[in-house]
């Protein structure tokens, strides 16, 4: 739902200068509004993700041009990639258990060297975690949240341990997969559940306490439980057990903590990759010792082959009723159990989302290595080992795969609507769209946005029809291509009145495709195929010079040419004047017609309009492309994009601009610099941006207006986007979601379906039955 409270009027702060930790000259800003529709107090990550950039339009205006450059982020960029590569500790240990499967032998360096070999590696994963601990910080994280983080702990000794030794009663494990089994599950909790939690937006700092106080606890309680659990199938000596996991695991994190607190200096030039290396070992570590027993795994398959029918549902139910079949079921249930109690258990006890991720995480993912060491250590049957060995691999794909499917049901997943607190067109219209007031549930497998974006052209699939097009001239002798799609070329649906039908009662709606984009892009035929399907008359107004039509003036597209739109909005308003007309601008696009609508005011003859993946502020949009290795990824393929566009008109791009320039361009930036400033006369490429931006003009809006934008578009940063003015302006409606890419928003498990596209047709459709709304404007 929306976090829409009514207010009787904003709340006004003057304030005077702002400076910026990523940007060194002070900001000055006029006052700002705190919007009656967002709670002062929001998720802190919105927040963040909100204010990391101020306008940088204001800086251009108060101190002139400055050369482009990328704004710094809190660690260096080989911090930055140390920390991302370690958060791959999933995508490792999986990756290691096939190769462990299909070649044994490359751990064998690594195996014939144990056990020793594997409390070294323990102990140097262990002293890992304790180098990035001050125990000062972690007692002041304990005395703030000691519930939460005993809770926690609780679980992870109490549900775990319960379930291992009701799990090897119930399959009837043999004593030494039984104690294995038991070992496992009172073990404290790994590290990779700290990977997992940030993975699944859970609250990272309660689960790193929890793993550091578990681990602790670990000495006394994971012998106790196991003497307690196992002693009834074979002898287990529990202070031997105790010495052990002191001296591999708490001695360790001391010493890394001492050696943090005294030798800061040293501490701090190794600790940047003390993560990757600790994941790197950990899962050399689980990845060696599943190869040590994936010979019994083989051979239970080979065995299970040879003395099964060939059928497939046989083969593997007389696999999964072996003994290595049984260990797989048995660490299966044992973490499934962990995820499942212990976020229940979190939910009855009242901690909130975040924390409820924390702890049945936490309470699923076991050290699994301190299950092999301490196995390997202290029982002389090699089986023990293998419960643990195959939680490795098991635990982390189901914990990963958990993770990312928290990830996509983000509970702040709900569209957030700003608007302003009296506005019409929120009471009127989006309040009905109750897509606008659920959740974008992101397809899980693509819930990466650079997944989303890149494979946006490539999963959509195209609808089948031909377009009807019309040739239009613009004043200035341009031609432009207008692509018609009737609603009776595709579906019988249409508005009636009266039960009756005229061409006049059939709305039209105005499509503006993207940067390079045109009628024949897979996302543009979607929604012209949608609305049609709808009973939407659709015309997509393609850019001029695009959609396989000549330059025919001395004149070309740019990012901020909006008069071709306006000249084909009065165009066709003329010749159905009785038709209400309606547009839907997609990325770039969309900054042209918020551009358009912004210039042209109340002279307008729009109904309403909705804008997708808008860009909003280039000046900003050209500084992220250059932040990141994905964003300079983006910009160099977007860039080589528009010169492909260009190449196809030569000649006219030669006359106007520098093609020699154009032609050796690696970026949007570039690209720009030698064609639109200078065919533009604009002094500098920043002058071009500011001028092509839509969001110094969202004031101007006069039309009813949705403005749909993802807060992890990968392309648009939501940076850019102009809360203020957009809540102050009656007539918009800005609609953000968590998760989309930029113009994709998958949806469904199959990922055949634009959220965006439903969004649009229950909008205008709403809008377009609003007595009120769809018979005049909303003027300020």
């Amino acid at each position: 739902m929306s976090s829409f409270t009514l207010h009787p009027s904003p709340l006004t702060l003057q304030t005077h200068q702002y400076h910026h930790s990523r940007i060194k000259i002070p900001i000055f800003r006029s006052s700002i509004t705190i919007n009656p529709s967002i709670p002062i107090f929001q998720n802190p990550r919105k927040q963040l993700s909100r204010s990391r950039i101020y306008r940088i339009r204001s800086i251009q205006q108060n101190h002139g041009e400055s050369p482009p450059m990328p704004l710094k982020p809190a660690s260096t960029k080989l911090e930055s990639l140390l920390s991302t590569l370690a958060s791959f500790y999933p995508v490792y240990v999986t990756v290691g258990g096939v190769v462990a499967c299909l070649k044994p032998s490359t751990f064998s360096w690594f195996v014939e060297r144990g056990p020793k070999s594997y409390s070294y590696s323990l102990g140097f994963i262990m002293l890992a975690m304790g180098l990035t601990l001050e125990f000062k910080d972690l007692v002041n994280l304990f005395l703030q949240r000691p519930l939460s983080i005993l809770f926690g702990c609780a679980a992870q000794y109490t549900i775990m341990p319960a379930f291992g030794f009701m799990i090897s009663k119930l399959l009837g494990l043999s004593p030494s997969l039984s104690v294995g089994l038991i070992l496992l599950s009172c073990c404290p909790g790994g590290t990779a559940s700290n990977v997992v939690t940030l993975i699944a937006q859970g609250d990272v700092p309660l689960s790193i306490v929890m793993t550091v106080v578990s681990t602790l606890a670990a000495v006394l309680l994971t012998p106790l439980l196991t003497m307690v659990l196992a002693g009834t199938y074979v002898h287990v000596d529990a202070i031997k057990l105790s010495l052990s996991t002191l001296q591999v695991v708490v001695a360790p994190v001391l010493v890394g903590s001492y050696l943090q607190s005294t030798f800061p200096w040293a501490v701090k030039a190794t600790l940047p990759f003390a993560p990757l290396l600790a994941v790197l070992v950990s899962s050399l570590l689980a990845c060696s010792v599943f190869s040590e027993n994936v010979g019994r795994l083989k051979s239970s398959m080979v065995l299970t082959s040879l003395s099964s029918d060939t059928s497939p549902l046989l083969y593997a139910r007389d696999f999964l009723s072996s003994e290595m079949g049984m260990v797989v079921i048995s660490v299966l249930l044992l973490h499934f159990a962990g995820f499942f109690v212990g976020y229940v258990a979190a939910t009855v006890a009242g901690f909130k989302e975040p924390q409820r991720r924390a702890i049945s995480i936490e309470v699923g993912m076991q050290n699994s290595s301190l299950g092999v060491v301490l196995a390997a250590a202290h029982f002389s049957s090699g089986m023990v080992a293998l419960p643990p060995a195959v939680s490795a691999v098991i635990m982390n794909i189901m914990g990963s795969s958990l993770g990312f499917f928290w990830k996509c049901v983000d509970p702040s997943d709900s569209v957030s609507l700003t608007f302003h607190s009296s506005s019409d067109l929120y009471r009127e219209v989006v309040s009905k769209c109750h897509l606008l007031h659920g959740r974008y549930l992101a397809t899980p497998w693509l819930s990466s946005p650079h997944l989303q974006t890149i494979l946006l052209n490539v999963l959509v699939k195209t609808p089948r029809f031909s377009y009807k097009r019309e040739i239009f001239r613009t004043s200035d002798g341009g031609t432009v291509a207008l692509d018609w799609l009737m609603s009776s070329d595709v579906s019988e649906t249409s508005f009636q009145v009266n039960g009756t039908t005229t061409v006049a009662d059939i709305p039209l709606v105005i499509v503006v495709p993207g940067l390079t984009s045109d009628s024949n892009s897979p996302y543009i035929k979607e929604i012209a195929y949608n609305m049609a399907k709808h009973g939407w008359n659709v015309v997509v107004s393609n850019h001029r010079g695009l959609g396989g039509v000549p330059l025919t003036s001395e004149c070309f597209y740019t990012a901020g040419k909006s008069d071709d739109l306006g000249e084909v909005v009065n165009h066709l308003h003329r010749e159905h004047p009785e038709t209400s007309l309606y547009a839907v601008g997609t990325s770039l696009g969309a900054n042209i017609l918020v551009k358009y609508l912004g210039e042209d005011g109340v002279n307008v003859p729009l109904v309403g309009a909705v804008s997708i993946s808008n860009p909003w502020d280039l000046l900003i949009g050209d500084r992220f492309f250059t932040r990141a290795i994905m964003q300079r990824f983006y910009n160099r393929i977007l860039g080589n994009s528009l010169k492909g566009a260009a190449k196809l008109h030569q000649e006219t791009y030669a006359r106007l601009s520098d093609w020699e320039g154009i032609d050796k361009s690696r970026s949007i930036r570039d690209f720009n610099n030698y064609s639109a400033r200078i065919a533009g006369n604009f002094e500098t490429i920043d002058a071009f941006h500011r001028w092509a931006s839509s969001a110094r003009l969202v004031t101007n809006v006069s039309v009813p207006l949705l403005c749909v934008n993802a807060i992890d578009d990968p392309v648009c940063t939501d940076e850019a986007i102009p809360w203020d003015e957009c809540r102050k302006n009656k007539n918009i409606v800005l609609a953000t979601t968590q998760h989309g890419g930029h113009i994709a928003f998958f949806e469904g498990m199959s990922g055949k379906s634009l959220w965006w596209i439903r969004v649009v047709e229950e909008f205008l459709s709403n809008l377009h039955a609003s007595p009120s709304m769809s018979k005049q404007q909303v003027h300020e």
